[in-house]
Parts: C-alpha cells; structure tokens; sequence
C-alpha cells in the first residue's frame, strides 16, 4: 500500500483504479481539515502521523482518525505538538521527537505518553535533548541521533548511553541524520557546531571501537560532494546512499571507500 500524508489530511493510492481515496480529519475548532506532515506504519499495519495539531493515529481496519492534542501541565500528556521523527521499536513502542524536551514514547494502550527529559536522578533520564534521528541496530537496540551527540538506548535497562567514540568529536555536537547498517555499523551525519570535530559524514563501528570520517575535497571527484548530510539510506543491495545538502546525492563504495556521485542541477 502506498499512504501519502498532505496538508489536507491522508491518501491511499489504489492501482487497480489509478486513483486514490482521501481520509481528512477536521479541526474542531475550525471545521478546517488537519495536515498531516510525516508517517510511521506500526505492526499492525496502521498509521501513525504528525501533525501541527498533535500526533495522530489512524485505525487502517475502521478508516477512523485519533487526534492527540498536546497537554504540557499533564504528566502523561504529549508535551508539544512540535512532533518529529517517528520511529517504531521491535516491541511495537511508538518514539518520537517531542518540542524542546526532546523525547516521549507512548504506551500500548495508547493512554499514556512517558517523557524522557533532562532531569538527573529522576526515572527515564535523558541528557540529550532535541531528537533528530532514531536508527535500529541488529541487536535490537536503538541509536539516537541528537543536538548533543550519539546515544545509545538498551532496552532492557531502559537506559541511555552517550558514546564517548570519537577523540575528535566534542560531547556537544550536532548530528543531523543516522542509520544502522546490515553490518551493525552506525553511520550519522555531524553538523557544522562539531567541537574540535569536522562536519561530514562519519561511520562507527560499535564492535571494533573505530570510527571513519568521510568529507568534501575539492581536489577529489570520489569524495563526498557536500559535507552536510541531510539523509541516509542502505538499499537491498547493501549500499548506501549519502543525501547532501550542496551537491546532490552520493553513493558509498565500499570496496575502494570512496563515493559515486550523483549531482543536482537545476533545470533551465
């Protein structure tokens, strides 16, 4: 099935027909229709969205919406409705980037929403802040991509580890994007605030320790185009697939460890 989210609610494609079926969920205090921006299909093959109203899970078995609005002075509330990054665990749990408290996951029944915040010594501790990216490695545990680094989330002591990986990476920086390879391997685009660090692109690996830095040289047409790095990608094939934010897309060579690229030009 393919489900588009848009500014005037949710579409599913039906290729029988070539047509789609629109699915709108309307404000209540305006009668307008809600737009939905990003979606995460769970286990059960339905849909969760975001959207500037809140998150929103979609029933696909009774074509029915449930809008959760944000309630900051709740403990059990969704904290904003400034929601990003929406990531489904192996249990079936719902993670998700949450305004500036930076993390919330909501519990099976849907009734509850647990927050992770920056708050030493209390339950659920979590120093990183803003969350921009979630990454299931092969061992079941979560990587975290964040404005204050890389963390690592171990399901079974619902704990938090910052991963101290890199000499030349500062406990502060940016890391934009991240994915964990079929190798188990972590790979995560650092912005340009890396203290002592460089911006680019940078592939950990969790088993040896080592950590290799791939950025721009002007000198070299087989390095990475740009040293931003917006999105990540392995394909079925094992290959990944680097989006930049200057010079268009690049595709990593493992062999000879160095990229393919793919550039970007307007069209005149």
């Amino acid at each position: 099935r393919l489900w588009i989210a848009t500014d005037k609610g949710l579409s599913l494609f039906v290729p029988e027909k070539n047509n789609f079926i629109n699915y709108q969920l309307k404000d209540k205090s305006d009668g307008r229709n809600i737009g939905m921006v990003e979606l995460q299909t769970d286990l059960n093959n339905n849909l969760w969205l975001t959207s500037q109203r809140g998150l929103v899970f979609f029933n696909s078995l009774t074509k029915s919406f449930t809008l959760y609005p944000a309630h900051e002075k709740d403990p059990h509330g969704l904290t904003s409705n400034n929601i990003y990054n929406l990531f489904i665990d192996p249990s079936g749990i719902l993670w998700f980037g949450s305004g500036a408290v930076g993390l919330q996951w909501i519990n099976k029944p849907y009734s509850k929403f647990i927050k992770y915040k920056d708050n030493p010594g209390q339950p659920h501790h979590f120093a990183a802040g803003l969350v921009t990216g979630f990454a299931e490695s092969n061992d079941s545990s979560i990587w975290l991509a964040t404005l204050r680094g890389l963390y690592h989330w171990q399901p079974r002591t619902d704990s938090f580890t910052f991963e101290k990986f890199s000499k030349t990476l500062g406990k502060d920086f940016y890391t934009t994007v991240i994915i964990a390879d079929k190798l188990g391997r972590i790979w995560f685009g650092a912005g340009d605030n890396a203290i002592q660090g460089k911006q680019g692109l940078y592939c950990y690996d969790p088993k040896t320790g080592q950590t290799k830095y791939f950025g721009n040289d002007k000198k070299d047409t087989t390095s990475l185009s740009g040293n931003y790095i917006g999105s990540l990608l392995q394909d079925h094939l094992g290959n990944i697939w680097v989006g930049t934010g200057e010079g268009g897309m690049c595709r990593y060579n493992e062999k000879l460890q160095n990229f393919t690229r793919y550039p970007f030009n307007k069209n005149t």
